[in-house]
């Protein structure tokens, strides 16, 4: 209270003592009491402006945006041609394939049944065993008779060559569309569909791919013309006797 009881007198001696002075004396004081102080707002704007500093960029987001992902830039550049790829999935009752895993415990297909199977593969003339199949179906619906209609996801193995991912609806009783995702080797950046023909389920199946995305053209080896589809088809016996010339190098059994 004593220090507010100063203030005060103090405030009112020097209102006070300027009231008494000259009006050139009390204009000077008017000054020197409003001067703006360097660092008022005033003195902020007036002065020279910074420079605007570039926001630092992530260096992940900088590497994200400088990857090349060649398949995109195909896609994007509008010159990805289609190449066709023709391949026979063959049972030959040998490898213990398929397995039918009931877990919903019904008499009949139900819903969530599973189906693991794996086949042998070979190229669409029958003259060269390529690998295997390797999958699982999982069961969606059984359609009395008729069959099932499975949701499936597999691979076909070629050897040095890679493979190639499917995924999509596999039906026992007529041809479907599967979707390509994707691919290693020769088959890295591959997308688009495969054409599934059930010749006699489950032992013989004919597929047709319809391939984009390759770095370059499919090997000869895997595109001389096809047997047409039947269902006496079947492998030469070089192929099925995995005769040195007649199977791809380091293929899958």
């Amino acid at each position: 209270m004593a220090s507010l009881r100063s203030l005060n007198s103090s405030t009112l001696r020097f209102l006070t003592s300027t009231k008494s002075l000259p009006p050139s004396s009390t204009a000077a004081a008017h000054l020197a009491f409003n001067k703006p102080s360097p660092f008022s707002l005033h003195a902020i704007k007036s002065s020279t402006p910074l420079p605007k500093t570039k926001s630092p960029s992530s260096p992940l987001c900088t590497l994200v945006n400088q990857a090349s992902n060649p398949a995109q830039d195909r896609r994007r550049s509008g010159d990805d041609k289609v190449q066709e790829l023709c391949v026979y999935e063959l049972n030959e009752r040998d490898r213990g394939s398929p397995v039918y895993l009931s877990l919903s415990n019904k008499e009949a297909h139900s819903l969530g049944d599973l189906v693991p199977f794996s086949n042998k593969l070979y190229t669409g003339c029958l003259q060269k065993r390529l690998g295997i199949t390797a999958g699982l179906c999982v069961l969606i619906k059984n359609i009395p008779t008729k069959g099932d209609r499975y949701e499936a996801m597999y691979s076909f193995y070629f050897g040095d060559f890679g493979h190639l991912s499917v995924q999509g609806e596999y039906l026992t009783f007529q041809d479907t569309q599967l979707a390509v995702t994707g691919g290693s080797g020769i088959f890295e950046g591959a997308y688009g569909t495969v054409k599934l023909q059930q010749i006699v389920f489950p032992f013989k199946l004919f597929y047709t791919f319809s391939l984009k995305g390759l770095k370059g053209d499919l090997p000869e080896e895997l595109t001389r013309p096809a047997v047409p589809p039947s269902p006496g088809v079947v492998p030469s016996p070089a192929a099925k006797a995995l005769e040195a010339d007649a199977v791809v190098a380091n293929f899958t059994d």
